[in-house]
């Protein structure tokens, strides 16, 4: 009986992340929100079609390139196109091309309503790997948590809709440390093997996703497992040099020229850095989500308990060093992000999780900042909100605390009941937020 009602709890989380993705998912974010969408798909089928690579870049590195007119919208086709590693453009072109696509340019099958079916699915797919993930490293409770809020948190529903290969890498990722964590205590030498393989090929989606690898070599090595990193390395360096061997193929001083400028092209400061939170962008446009926001308290709070929770701290100050070092001058395409919220998810699963067991005065900073701009994105644009209304939510969301932390135990019930009150409401308005997003 447990075993069913586990199954029927993941797969209706799976149903609802899957209905607040699917709806407008078409729409918003808007067509041309980056224009990335249409790179992969060209870059692969032109490799699949042509044996070339060929897709949009605006850089001056290139001097063979086509300027066009598709969907309204103007493009410089170059060839052969270097700037990244084609994997994940042979694998969304090679969807373009199994839905029915002619060409790089059959505007029926290369649009957002087609192309997003696959982010559908790599969306859908992250939630199942949040709660296999979660339930491995902390146990069934974490993970229904984790990937019920994972599901349905504006920004990652919101975000997920969109062909990036970030939204491809975030799957990928979770499926490495799951593998991992099921290595570590098994010790199968598959399950290594396995882990090791998929991080090398990582490389060949986009550099950066070395970062897998990078996280996957840390765990070993706090877990005193030096050995370990050597087939992880091994296939990594590989997997690099072969890239290298593919630019040197086609145009070895173009493939340095675009080297150099992706080396260079990016503000470091730390004023990039705290747009993190004083801009927060979804894709080229802000959406204020508290869930992000308490996050970033959350994944602070778990850092005090470092070796507890090495799964979730470790791959997200990973890729934290790699945004701060190789990113942030991209403020305004904020899917360079994305790889940073299922760690955050994870992590205001965890702290609430613990604020029912222990409860605390951070119960009223958690519900003040995801209620805020959960009735803002999700209430208001329906029904309104007056100052008192919003008054009478902060009192709400402070008096059982309040009672708890003044009074004891007698109303340690009343605040449980509260916080799991709110927390519904919370998500209900979640599902509102992500249905009534729009750019306009």
């Amino acid at each position: 009986m447990r075993k069913f009602l586990q199954s029927i709890s993941i797969l209706f989380i799976l149903a609802l992340g899957f209905y607040v993705r699917f709806v407008n998912y078409s729409v918003w974010p808007r067509e041309g929100a980056t224009f990335d969408e249409y790179a992969w798909p060209w870059l692969g089928m032109s490799l699949i079609q042509q044996g070339v690579p060929s897709s949009w870049s605006p850089h001056s590195q290139y001097e063979n390139y086509e300027a066009i007119i598709y969907r309204k919208a103007p493009f410089r086709i170059v060839k052969p196109y270097l700037e990244h590693p084609p994997l994940f453009g042979l694998i969304s072109g090679g969807y373009a091309l199994l839905s029915g696509a002619k060409n790089m340019f059959d505007s029926a099958y290369i649009n957002p309503k087609s192309l997003r079916k696959l982010s559908l699915f790599f969306g859908t797919t992250s939630i199942l790997l949040i709660y296999l993930f979660v339930q491995k490293i902390y146990n069934r409770k974490m993970a229904v948590i984790s990937s019920l809020l994972y599901a349905t948190v504006p920004t990652t529903a919101v975000g997920s809709r969109l062909l990036q290969n970030e939204n491809f890498m975030i799957p990928v990722w979770l499926f490495v440390l799951w593998m991992l964590a099921i290595y570590l205590e098994s010790k199968k030498r598959i399950h290594l093997w396995l882990v090791s393989t998929v991080s090398a090929l990582m490389i060949w989606a986009k550099i950066p996703w070395f970062v897998i690898g990078a996280s996957v070599c840390a765990i070993l090595i706090y877990n005193k497992r030096w050995k370990d990193c050597l087939p992880v390395g091994l296939l990594m360096v590989f997997s690099l040099f072969l890239f290298f061997l593919y630019g040197y193929f086609w145009d070895l001083e173009l493939f340095a020229n675009l080297w150099k400028l992706q080396l260079a092209r990016y503000d470091i400061g730390l004023n990039s850095v705290l747009t993190l939170f004083t801009m927060p962008f979804l894709t080229d446009r802000l959406l204020v989500d508290g869930w992000i926001y308490f996050g970033w308290i959350s994944i602070s709070l778990l850092a005090s308990s470092f070796k507890k929770h090495i799964f979730v701290l470790i791959p997200f100050t990973s890729y934290f060093l790699l945004y701060v070092w190789a990113i942030p001058g991209q403020q305004a395409q904020g899917w360079y992000r994305f790889p940073l919220y299922p760690f955050l998810i994870i992590a205001v699963a965890i702290v609430i999780f613990e604020l029912f067991k222990k409860p605390a005065l951070l119960a009223v900073i958690f519900q003040f900042i995801v209620g805020a701009s959960a009735f803002r994105n999700g209430y208001e644009p329906i029904f309104g909100i007056t100052f008192s209304f919003f008054r009478f939510l902060i009192i709400a969301w402070s008096i059982p605390a309040m009672l708890f932390l003044f009074f004891g135990k007698r109303f340690a019930t009343f605040y449980r009941y509260s916080l799991f009150f709110w927390i519904f409401v919370f998500l209900i308005l979640n599902v509102s937020s992500s249905r009534l997003y729009n750019e306009q």
